[in-house]
């Protein structure tokens, strides 16, 4: 599993834990928290068990939610981490826009929109300088130049990241 930065809200970036073959992920309490608004740390991570333990006849382990091992600066710990479905699940429950927005974005999360194929990158980057080098070289310059800089930039950091 890989651990990727995600932003399940706008402006709240939360990490979730991913597999490159699955469209599935994992997400622990105080992370679910914190997309949820709850405040960071303790209080996040209680109030994420207590919502777990009041509808736990709906959330069923392995399929919902799991243990599962993650590096902290203590080193390995197990800590309870939901699933996709189980996110679904249980912000469903929740009565609050944060938990609508959560839900929304865990039922249309999609492994495709984080992983890809790296091996063309070397070839997309050298058609962006070439691009690049062929206006610099045609001419173009003022306004145009600006808006062509830019959009090469934008394509930059959005296919080669």
């Amino acid at each position: 599993m890989k651990e990727i930065t995600v932003y399940p809200r706008k402006g709240v970036q939360v990490g979730i834990y991913v597999h490159e073959e699955l469209d599935n992920f994992f997400i622990t309490n105080s992370e679910l928290g914190k997309a949820l608004g709850f405040r960071p740390g303790k209080e996040a991570k209680d109030k994420i068990k207590t919502y777990k333990n009041n509808y736990l006849h709906l959330l069923e382990r392995y399929k919902h939610w799991d243990y599962i091992k993650v590096k902290t600066n203590g080193g390995m710990q197990t800590t309870t981490a939901f699933t996709r479905t189980g996110v679904v699940v249980l912000c469903s429950k929740i009565n609050s826009e944060e938990a609508f927005e959560v839900r929304d974005w865990a039922e249309n999360y999609n492994r495709k929109n984080y992983f890809r194929d790296h091996r063309n990158d070397s070839k997309i980057s050298n058609i962006i300088n070439e691009i690049f080098i062929t206006c610099i070289e045609g001419g173009i310059e003022g306004e145009h130049q600006k808006k062509l800089t830019a959009l090469i930039k934008e394509l930059r950091e959005n296919t080669l990241t």
